[in-house]
């Protein structure tokens, strides 16, 4: 008797402790992608930036499909990124393969972003962006007065 309590005493502090690291982590749980962020977990919802980002991602939308991906990867991309990209002489080539089925679903993905809350870093420069779906989290940041993809 004793040893089944002890187990499910671990058991219990086991799934207790998971839990709790998920919380503390701001991992975005895809169900509730566009439900507000429970206070105290180190984001919001409604920061100073939110309108900008929008009119950020409409912009990034009409560059994609108006096929002025060097512009876009110019003005949007991480800038770090762009900058060795341009020293590699591989800007162009970054430039090709969003122009085909990488731009394509980088696309589908910001159109999806425009229902959609982002998940805002405490200071602001910082918005994130989960759905079931997506290859991955798109990360944007403010850097120099400007959004920026990040990943």
């Amino acid at each position: 008797m004793r040893r089944s309590v002890c187990l499910s005493s671990i058991s219990s502090a086991g799934i207790l402790f998971c839990v709790l690291v998920n919380l503390g982590c701001g991992i975005p749980n895809p169900d509730q992608q566009t439900t507000p962020v429970a206070t105290g977990d180190g984001l919001t919802v409604a920061p100073k930036h939110e309108q900008e980002l929008r009119e950020a991602i409409d912009a990034m939308i009409a560059m994609i499909e108006g096929r002025e991906h060097g512009q876009f990867l110019e003005t949007y991309g991480d800038p770090k990124l762009v900058d060795d990209a341009r020293a590699e002489g591989t800007l162009d080539d970054i430039a090709a393969r969003i122009a085909g089925a990488e731009g394509d679903e980088l696309l589908r993905v910001l159109k999806e972003t425009r229902r959609m809350k982002p998940r805002f870093a405490p200071e602001d420069a910082t918005a994130t962006f989960w759905r079931e779906g997506f290859p991955r989290y798109l990360v944007l940041r403010r850097i120099e007065g400007r959004w920026r993809i990040m990943n």
